[in-house]
């Protein structure tokens, strides 16, 4: 009985919304799980100090905004969206680490602006990519699903790392 349902429930979408909707989910718990204790390793560790934390993620986030309308512009343009897209999940991958292997607030602050910069450049050329996917008819739905899935599990994984299961 489930099964016609949820087959009911999942048609129309393909096989590139499912992969790149994993792969955003991956990306975001990455997230997830070092930004709550970003300004603890920043404060404490690296004895920075609240300005500081404000600063590293104030031009974090207006590079992640002012990067993803030229990328999105640029892959509309190239009509290249992988590659675009791909360089972003890159980016996000290799500055995660990069944080933590920081020794000074300044490191940490490149490392966050790079991530930021991956994730601005990926958002737009993987939208797209999904909507391509699809048969126009199901364009609306297809960007719903993805929307509510990082909906989902931005929640879920920040409400992990808040209770404290992954940290102890």
């Amino acid at each position: 009985m489930a099964g016609p349902a949820i087959r009911r429930c999942f048609a129309g979408l393909s096989r590139n919304t499912f992969l790149l909707s994993f792969a955003s989910m991956f990306a975001d718990i990455s997230t997830e799980m070092l930004y709550p204790v970003l300004p603890v390793f920043l404060t404490q560790t690296l004895k920075a100090s609240g300005s500081i934390v404000g600063l590293v993620d104030g031009f974090a986030q207006a590079t992640q905004n002012i990067v993803q309308g030229f990328s999105g512009a640029l892959s509309d343009k190239l009509q290249r969206r992988k590659p675009i897209a791909l360089a972003g999940f890159l980016l996000a991958a290799c500055a995660k680490p990069l944080m933590g292997l920081s020794a000074t607030w300044q490191g940490v602050f490149g490392a966050r602006l790079l991530d930021r910069l991956g994730t601005g450049t990926r958002s737009a050329p993987r939208d797209a990519l999904i909507a391509s996917s699809v048969e126009e008819k199901d364009r609306g739905r297809v960007m719903s699903y993805n929307s509510c899935f990082r909906l989902f599990r931005a929640e879920r994984y920040s409400s992990v790392v808040r209770e404290g299961y992954i940290t102890r």
